[in-house]
């Protein structure tokens, strides 16, 4: 992570309640290249509900902007989502069904149970099948850089 990613991070403590800067968000919700494939990275480690939220609007407007069926989404959680409750699942919900068309397929990196659980949920309310859940971000990757071969 060089010194710009840290900075921009920085700007997402957890639990401040502060808006995110512009550039967190950005640093948080990113394409990467990945085997010759962009796969839009959002990454939710170490934020508090409201910055999730912020996060989670802002993709919202990327994934928005993108051709039907085009995206290929990596979501990265860690143990500090566990907090979030049933107002933050409805609202997950409701960005994953707006953005269902525009999702390829969609992968989570996250802890096994309650926080799992609560996207598995989302992502069924919200009528994805195309998505699974991953313990570690290279498994991710692969699994959504191969998704065509899979079907």
């Amino acid at each position: 992570m060089d010194g710009f990613e840290k900075s921009a991070l920085r700007g997402a403590d957890k639990g401040t309640g502060q808006p995110l800067k512009m550039a967190a968000k950005m640093q948080r919700s990113r394409f990467e290249r990945y085997q010759s494939q962009m796969i839009l990275v959002h990454n939710f480690c170490q934020l508090g509900i409201e910055e999730a939220l912020s996060v989670a609007e802002y993709c919202s407007a990327t994934i928005g902007n993108m051709p039907e069926g085009s995206v290929l989404a990596l979501t990265i959680m860690d143990s500090s989502a566990e907090g979030f409750d049933a107002e933050i699942n409805g609202k997950f919900c409701k960005i994953f069904e707006k953005n269902r068309s525009k999702v390829k397929a969609s992968a989570f990196v996250c802890p096994e149970g309650q926080l799992t659980n609560l996207f598995r949920k989302a992502a069924t309310a919200a009528g994805r099948s195309n998505v699974r859940f991953f313990a570690t971000e290279q498994e991710a990757k692969e699994w959504l850089v191969h998704i065509d071969q899979l079907r």
